[in-house]
Parts: structure tokens; sequence; C-alpha cells
């Protein structure tokens, strides 16, 4: 008899890694990739799964050989089926404050941050001041010519709605680390008043705006052109000023300028709707008045005097030399 050597064929047995996962409160679902026993397998990655939950990533995988995994990892497959379970962690952001004033030509840039996660609610900052102007809510942009979240609409605000609203168009990216916000500021409204200090004379109030407001679809002057063609019996109108009596203004000003100076000097605040008066500076008019003596003699030919002051004393009149003038009355009467 001859003798044969027979050899025994192996083929090597193939197991499941079963990818385990629950999106929200939804039943557990599977996925299952075959893998031969002792070879290498590298942990899958949700895009590779073709796994979509949004606001949230893989913190690492509970496997049923009581290791953890984490996406990329390798391993020898054992020689049974291995379920890896998926812990999701959700999504946390920071939020970027900025205050925005340089966008509104103010030299003063302050950025403060806060943190939210995809799952839960905030309440944006609102304690922003900025002399002028009054908070009017956050935006995306620094040059929004409108406020995302208003002003009075700050509460309650979540991670998924800031991240959703912050992608206006495209694919909405949930895994961003940061959020950009921006101050809106609303150019306060003040109302300037003239006192021209006659009841005779009037001038209408106006209203201004300390700065252009972008959040009005009409542009507003920055600048205020003052009236400069009052008129009064006995007195030349000079200007305006703060107070009575004072420092005269120019006629054009630019409208921050008028405001910054009134609230520097006390005469008002910078709050929204504060109201300002100007008041006019009059010059009492000088006259000169002329003695025509009528033939006879005084101490001098003229006087200047001021409206509405008291002129003072009239000048004497020197004795008459004719016999006929020496017995009057001598006094001064205004030629008509």
């Amino acid at each position: 008899d001859q003798e044969v050597d027979v050899y025994a064929i192996w083929s090597k047995n193939t197991y499941k890694v079963i990818y385990q996962y629950q999106i929200d409160e939804g039943s557990t679902q599977t996925i299952e990739k075959n893998c031969a026993y002792n070879a290498t397998h590298e942990v899958l990655s949700e895009a590779a799964l073709g796994i979509t939950y949004n606001g949230y990533q893989i913190e690492k995988f509970e496997g049923t050989d009581g290791q953890d995994y984490t996406v990329g990892q390798t391993f020898a497959m054992p020689a049974n089926n291995l379920t890896l379970r998926i812990v999701w962690k959700v999504n946390e952001y920071t939020i970027v404050y900025n205050s925005n004033y340089d966008s509104y030509e103010a030299e003063a840039v302050e950025s403060t941050t806060a943190k939210v996660k995809f799952n839960e609610t905030i309440t944006l900052k609102s304690d922003l001041t900025f002399n002028g102007f009054t908070f009017a809510g956050w935006a995306f942009t620094s040059e929004a010519t409108s406020a995302k979240y208003a002003a009075n609409a700050l509460t309650n605000i979540s991670g998924k709605t800031l991240v959703e609203d912050k992608h206006t168009s495209g694919t909405v990216d949930y895994d961003v680390t940061s959020i950009e916000l921006y101050a809106v500021w609303s150019a306060n409204k003040y109302t300037v008043s003239f006192n021209t200090h006659f009841a005779d004379v009037s001038v209408d109030s106006v209203e201004i705006y300390y700065k252009d407001n972008r959040l009005t679809a009409t542009v507003e002057p920055t600048t205020l052109t003052l009236r400069s063609d009052l008129k009064e019996t006995g007195y030349t109108f000079k200007g305006w000023s703060y107070e009575n009596n004072g420092e005269v203004l120019s006629y054009t000003l630019n409208t921050y300028e008028l405001i910054d100076n009134a609230v520097t000097g006390g005469y008002m605040t910078y709050a929204n709707n504060s109201e300002l008066t100007l008041h006019a500076v009059w010059e009492a008019n000088k006259y000169t008045v002329i003695f025509d003596a009528n033939g006879g003699d005084c101490e001098t030919n003229n006087k200047e005097v001021t409206y509405g002051e008291p002129y003072g004393h009239l000048h004497r009149l020197r004795q008459l030399e004719t016999r006929e003038l020496r017995h009057n009355k001598h006094s001064w009467k205004t030629k008509k």
C-alpha cells in the first residue's frame, strides 16, 4: 500500500462587527460589517457608517467585550461577533459676542464669550451700552441692518437654533466650534428745542439722530443747520448756545458732536428721546445820540447808548448869551 499525505485546508471564519446606535428617542438600529477572524478592523466614523445625527458626535464605542473603542482605532477580529454601541457626545458651541463698536466708527472694540450645547438653551447677553445708541439685538454680520435676535427676545435661544440660523445657505455644519454674534445698534433720536428769549420770535423744534441709523430704510441726516435769520427790534442775533448768553455754536454741526458736547456740559443725557434746549444769543444794539444845542452850547456833541439800557444823564446846556432865552427852561427833545 502506498501512503498519501492529505493536508487540511482551513478557511478563516467570518464574524460580524455590529455597530449599534440610537438617534434621539428612536429605536435601536444596527449596521453590520463582516470581518474575518484575526483580520484588522478599523472602527468606522459616522460618515463611513452613513449615520447622520445633527448636533452630536461619536464620543466612543462600548464593546460587548468590555472594552471602549474610538473612531479610527484598529483591533484584531476575535473568534466571535462583536457589538460596538455608539455613545454620543452633544456638540458645545462657544458664542463670541462682538460689541461691534468699530463698525459704527467708535474706538472701543470688545468681545466676550459664552457656551451653549446643541440641545440646551441660553439667554443671550443684553447688558450692552454705547453712547448715542440703543442696543437692538444680535446679528451674524457686523454690517447687519436688522437684528436676527431682537433685544426684547433674547431668552430660550437653543444651540440648535443658533447653528442653523448661522448657515443661511448650503449645508449646515453642526460641528462648528464657535458662533460669532455682532451687536446691532439703533442710533438714538433727540429733540432739539430753541429758546429765543423773545415772545415774538419762535423757532420750531427739530428731531435729530446721533448718527446715521442703519436700521431705518431712509438715511438720516448727520448734520444740523441752525437758523441764522432771527430778528428782534433793538438787537442783533449772534447765534445759538447751550446756555443763555453762553459761547456761540457754529451754525452747521455734526449731530453726534452737538450731543457729545451737550452731555459733557451737563445739558442732557445720551438716553434715547432726550431733549436739548439751545438758547438764542442776542447783542443789544448800540446807538449814537447826537446833541443839537440849537444855537446853544453843551459839554459834548454825542453820546453812545445801548438799546434797552438806561441812557444815564444827558449833558447840560450852558447858559445862552441872548437875553431872550436866558430865562427859558433849558431841555432836550428828540426831533420828530
